[in-house]
């Protein structure tokens, strides 16, 4: 693959199926020949609006969240916080490798919006502070700038029948977008990703590979569901806190297993 075939400022168009390969028709009016298409083009693939019509991405109703990177200049951020609050809230920060920090804030059931996006954000922050304690959230939001802050509805990808083709496949949020209050949504594409790899290197046989990993990651996924849901509707931090643990302790009871080199094939990513 290689730097040199990215090409950016290229959407996706549609593909064709063939016994042998996949045609990737993109935006620009190009075409490309690959083995297999992994669909990873997020909650509104358009990938998985081909290859499952009428499962598009639906609002997880009254979910709203704000964030932002800033640089940490003139904060004291000691150390990654998540922070459970009243009204359905939660947010929190975390330091990153280049002296930025990401602050997020989210409600669930959140009434309709009004103001402007740092001002529904510092309008939630409160339900996070006990007694005035802890405000560095609400700093760091009163710090960024309008333009720098994100608001979103989460969309969620309902649960799909399958997930591949004979050689096209979805993988990431393309196949499983959810409520990100579990913060592993990167997580799991990786995984989908190393195992997709794992599989293909090794064998011709691309819609063995697929079936495959299909088998293994759609059951996989419906075990997430459960656990997700459990933190999302815990009623209390405790509760909270128990089933959030119990998630990470699954995620990483697992060792990752590590192939062995192999030639690559030809794979068109969108």
């Amino acid at each position: 693959m290689g730097r040199d075939n990215i090409r950016l400022a290229t959407g996706f168009g549609a593909y064709d199926e063939h016994d042998d390969h996949v045609t990737v028709r993109s935006t620009d009016g190009s075409s490309e020949d690959a083995d297999v298409l992994v669909g990873a083009d997020g909650a509104y693939s358009a990938v998985r609006a081909q290859l499952l019509p009428g499962f598009p991405a639906q609002e997880h109703a009254g979910h709203q969240v704000w964030r932002a990177v800033i640089p940490a200049t003139g904060f004291t951020v000691s150390e990654n916080r998540l922070i459970l609050g009243h009204n359905r809230c939660r947010g929190g920060y975390v330091r990153t490798y280049d002296g930025h920090v990401y602050w997020l804030l989210n409600q669930f059931d959140s009434p309709p919006l009004t103001g402007t996006r740092k001002q529904q954000a510092l309008e939630r922050v409160v339900h996070l502070q006990e007694d005035g304690q802890d405000s560095l959230l609400a700093d760091l939001i009163a710090a960024t700038p309008e333009e720098q802050i994100l608001q979103n509805q989460i969309m969620l990808v309902p649960p799909l029948p399958h997930w591949a083709s004979a050689r096209v496949v979805l993988a990431g949020d393309a196949a499983h977008a959810m409520s990100p209050h579990i913060t592993a949504g990167a997580t799991l594409g990786i995984e989908d990703a190393a195992l997709l790899g794992r599989l293909l290197a090794p064998t011709a046989d691309v819609p063995a590979a697929l079936a495959g990993y299909q088998a293994t990651q759609i059951p996989r996924y419906a075990h997430v569901a459960q656990l997700s849901a459990a933190v999302e509707h815990a009623p209390t931090p405790q509760e909270f806190a128990r089933h959030y643990a119990a998630f990470s302790h699954w995620m990483i009871s697992r060792q990752p297993q590590r192939s062995e080199e192999q030639p690559e094939k030809h794979v068109a990513r969108a």
